[in-house]
């Protein structure tokens, strides 16, 4: 083998279990590997005045399944969760915002309100932490103090000497209805999955393999750098019912 193409995992226990109610993950994967690993049972006994193996036989064997991928997107980001998406009704988030100061020492910013001026988080680049002195005031008397402007245009005011300053702030922002993962509240899981992909031979020669009962067995991490991330997911394949293998595979032109 050499690679695979043309693949996709989809559910199968969504919903009332009908292909309305499924989901479908095409994927641009980087590899995959099936691993069987077999138990022996070994019985032992005296030969000869030595104790030797007498009899052997294949035990309980598992079946390892693992896709990687490097590419991540929103819409293939629930097979990394391992759940769909949930939409979050009110969410309450800081965003984090950065200013460099003008003369005028002042930053507007329509978000600042006398009902949530006290849940903002301000830093001054140079000074460290910044204490809030006042509300409405024009400037603050020292340095390291900042105040909170309501009237319009609302905004941070800042002491002279933090001009040229870089000045970082969390701003509270609420979003309703967003779309997201985690956090409070039931999620529904993906379930068992099931794999199919073409996979391509040297020369000419293709086939088609299936997994049709996977369940995802690996805990998700999140590595978040600035290098290309690779993400594996690790299943167990189990073997349907009739069936001698987890797997198929049929080759179309041969």
């Amino acid at each position: 083998m050499r690679g695979i193409g043309d693949a996709y995992l989809a559910t199968t226990a969504l919903g009332d279990g009908t292909g309305k109610s499924q989901k479908l993950y095409p994927n641009s994967f980087f590899e995959f590997t099936y691993n069987a690993e077999t138990e022996t049972l070994e019985a032992q006994g005296q030969v000869g005045g030595r104790q030797q193996t007498v009899a052997a036989a294949q035990g309980a064997t598992t079946h390892n399944f693992t896709l990687t991928t490097q590419f991540v997107s929103y819409p293939n980001r629930p097979l990394i969760m391992g759940h769909l998406p949930k939409i979050f009704s009110t969410v309450a988030f800081p965003v984090r915002t950065d200013v460099i100061l003008d003369s005028a020492v002042t930053i507007a910013d329509a978000a600042v309100t006398v009902g949530n001026s006290e849940l903002f988080i301000v830093y001054d680049d140079i000074v460290g932490p910044l204490t809030r002195t006042a509300t409405n005031a024009t400037a603050p008397a020292n340095s390291g103090e900042y105040q909170y402007k309501t009237a319009a245009p609302a905004g941070l005011v800042f002491h002279s000497s933090a001009e040229g300053h870089t000045i970082t702030y969390t701003k509270p922002t609420t979003y309703t209805n967003i779309k997201g993962f985690g956090g409070a509240g039931n999620a529904t899981a993906l379930g068992r999955l099931t794999f199919r992909g073409k996979v391509f031979g040297f020369g000419s020669e293709e086939s088609l393999i299936e997994f049709p009962a996977l369940d995802l067995i690996n805990v998700t991490e999140l590595p978040l750098t600035g290098e290309v991330p690779t993400f594996s997911m690790e299943f167990l394949a189990a073997i349907p019912s009739g069936w001698s293998h987890p797997y198929r595979e049929i080759f179309p032109g041969v």
